[in-house]
């Protein structure tokens, strides 16, 4: 995963290859691969269906048919939004469906069709431990904007994208342990 920091520098990540035993998914660590759980990953074809890919855990301890980044529902279902308010990231059973993406090679998206029966396909993204949002409607204050408070409680800086249906409003990123709140029209 290639990105930056609040500062503009260059900045690398990896997947881990074992679940955060708090979290229960897997994170984005260190990509050393003697050092670190940095993960290897091969992108397998689906046989029945050629559109579809599976990622499989090429460097872990774990058996061949548990080895497969599946999405996972999290544990609060998803919160208000249920199952489209997200998902994690983690090992498991390569023959469930859970298990099946679509790769765009064109955009370099990662898509999941498992939430497509509550509103659609769902991008796997680099994630952020304890990054949280809230969006407010002030039109009813008479603003005719919108406000969007991001709160990234941890240790590193978090990079992100806001966006307003299909308009960019703004890339920036959020140093460790800090509040922003963005307000536009």
């Amino acid at each position: 995963v290639f990105g930056h920091d609040w500062l503009g520098v260059p900045t690398t990540s990896c997947l881990s290859k074992r679940a955060e035993k708090d979290l229960g998914g897997l994170m984005l660590t260190i990509c050393n691969m003697t050092e670190h759980d940095s993960g290897v990953f091969d992108i397998v074809p689906v046989e029945e269906d050629s559109g579809k890919i599976k990622i499989v855990l090429a460097n872990g301890k774990v058996g061949a048919d548990e080895s497969c980044l599946i999405i996972q529902p999290l544990r609060n279902y998803g919160g208000a939004y249920g199952p489209r308010g997200g998902a994690q990231v983690n090992l498991g059973d390569c023959a469930h469906s859970w298990a099946e993406w679509s790769y765009d090679q064109e955009t370099g998206e990662i898509l999941s069709s498992v939430y497509s029966d509550v509103g659609g396909d769902v991008c796997l993204t680099t994630g952020w431990p304890f990054l949280q949002v809230g969006a407010f409607d002030t039109s009813a204050a008479g603003d005719d904007g919108k406000t969007v408070v991001i709160l990234n409680e941890a240790g590193e800086s978090a990079n992100f994208v806001l966006k307003d249906g299909d308009d960019l409003i703004l890339t920036s990123s959020i140093p460790p342990h800090s509040i922003q709140t963005v307000a536009f029209d």
